[in-house]
């Protein structure tokens, strides 16, 4: 048997007391009206925001993944195409209305140069869940369009050693001249 939408609205309503409405259904999750029903499926689906990251000798991107369920995923991929290795740190912020204030992901990772020891390539995904964005999903779309995307990258002492140790071993190994 099939029942309409409008059938079990009636019967169950936006709060489970009888009597609801589409429009009252949307206002409970926080849709504001006007929403008419073709843009309902808009909403429902998952924001993407996507970023290049290129600091220093380092190539990649980053992106920002969220769904209405409060599901968030935060991958990357980062590449040194040059001669030393480098410690490299990404975040990128969401600036939400205070409370929170600005959501905030990060990454730090090290990749090895052409010199060093190390993988030239840094890849992540991590996966979580966010009370605050499935419960204020409208509010956290329309903050994506103002996200942004900073990295920074940096050669220490430490990198500097594993680049020469890395460098001096590939020498002696391979015979190189």
């Amino acid at each position: 048997m099939a029942v309409s939408l409008r059938t079990a609205l009636a019967v169950l309503g936006a709060d489970g007391a009888a009597g609801g409405s589409v429009r009252g259904l949307l206002a409970a999750h926080g849709f504001a009206p006007p929403m008419r029903l073709r843009e309902l499926p808009g909403t429902l689906a998952p924001v993407r925001i996507r970023h290049r990251i290129t600091p220093s000798s380092l190539d990649g991107w980053c992106e920002l993944a969220a769904w209405p369920d409060g599901r968030v995923e935060y991958s990357g991929h980062v590449h040194d195409s040059g001669l030393l290795d480098i410690r490299y740190s990404v975040v990128t912020s969401v600036p939400v209305p205070p409370p929170p204030g600005p959501i905030l992901l990060g990454r730090q990772g090290f990749v090895g140069g052409t010199l060093g020891l190390d993988g030239r390539d840094d890849d992540w995904h991590q996966r979580g869940h966010s009370d605050w964005v499935r419960a204020n999903w409208p509010a956290f779309v329309a903050a994506t369009t103002q996200a942004r995307t900073d990295a920074g990258a940096g050669i220490g002492l430490t990198e500097l050693l594993t680049t020469f140790i890395g460098g001096g071993t590939g020498l002696w190994v391979f015979g190189l001249p």
